[in-house]
């Protein structure tokens, strides 16, 4: 599946770490965020729930104003979460970037950027093979290249 958005050159952040800051941001609405909370906000509005998994920083993004760590999701979030690890060997490292989920439906969004020449890792390949071996299938997994729109800055 592609989604394409419009490039957004505002960067308004203050003291961030620069693995954030390097970035790419996309205009969603009124709105300059990363791509993961621009796909995020695409399964919202088709009625799903969800977070993008960061897991390098270990923290967990809900939407584009509020990034948590684990004690600080909801109960149902951290219900998802633990059983995902638990599945993992207990990490969750690998994991793509967005969990997802319609009443007892999960399932797992990979975000690769064409303009970052984005590939899948190795880590994130054993994460679906723990869980494919566990109990999803590969239908619970999908992956979304995204992209800028064409001639249309954004700015």
């Amino acid at each position: 599946m592609e989604l394409f958005f419009a490039k957004c050159e505002k960067r308004n952040f203050k003291k961030i770490p620069r693995t954030y800051s390097v970035k790419p941001l996309v205009k969603a609405g009124n709105f300059c965020i990363f791509p993961e909370l621009a796909i995020l906000e695409y399964f919202k509005k088709k009625g799903y729930r969800g977070l993008w998994v960061d897991a390098f920083h270990k923290k967990y993004w809900t939407n584009c104003d509020k990034k948590c760590s684990f004690d600080e999701l909801e109960s149902d979030c951290q219900k998802i979460v633990r059983g995902v690890e638990e599945l993992n060997n207990g990490k969750i490292s690998g994991c793509r970037d967005l969990i997802i989920w319609k009443g007892n439906k999960i399932k797992f969004v990979e975000s690769k950027g064409k303009p970052c020449h984005d590939k899948i890792r190795k880590s994130q390949l054993d994460f679906k093979n723990g869980l494919m071996s566990a109990k999803f299938k590969e239908k619970d997994f999908t992956i979304i290249e995204w992209d800028f729109l064409k001639g249309n800055l954004g700015k």
